[in-house]
């Protein structure tokens, strides 16, 4: 889950650049003039705003340059070099310090336990 969050976030700001070039040309403002506020992609030129899939269809029926072609989509990477998880070592080291709560016991009481799943 980490990795696809650090993905997610590096993905975000170009997703956000690209949105917004696209914005202005379905608009007809100056790429400059528009911003991703509040979901949304505005522009002080015009009334029209647009979240992400309202701009990705209407973008779709416009003739976009080349940079722009492949619509809002954009492609990232990220290396991992570091173990995210902890080894199987590390893991076996903390198991060791930790004192179990068994149903019943101070640290976990059992009525805790049985309704942990039903809390909303």
């Amino acid at each position: 889950m980490r990795h696809a969050a650090t993905v997610f976030a590096k993905a975000a700001a170009d997703l956000i650049a690209k949105g917004k070039a696209i914005a202005a040309l379905v608009m007809g403002a100056a790429p400059e003039t528009v911003a991703f506020d509040d979901g949304r992609f505005v522009s002080r030129d015009t009334n029209r705003t647009f979240e992400f899939l309202e701009l990705a269809r209407e973008a779709a029926h416009c003739a976009l340059p080349e940079a722009l072609k492949d619509g809002i989509a954009v492609v990232t990477d990220n290396e991992m070099h570091e173990p995210v998880f902890p080894t199987a070592r590390q893991s076996a080291r903390s198991r060791s310090t930790r004192k179990p709560a068994g149903c019943g016991s101070p640290a976990m009481p059992r009525s805790t336990m049985s309704g942990a799943a039903s809390i909303r």
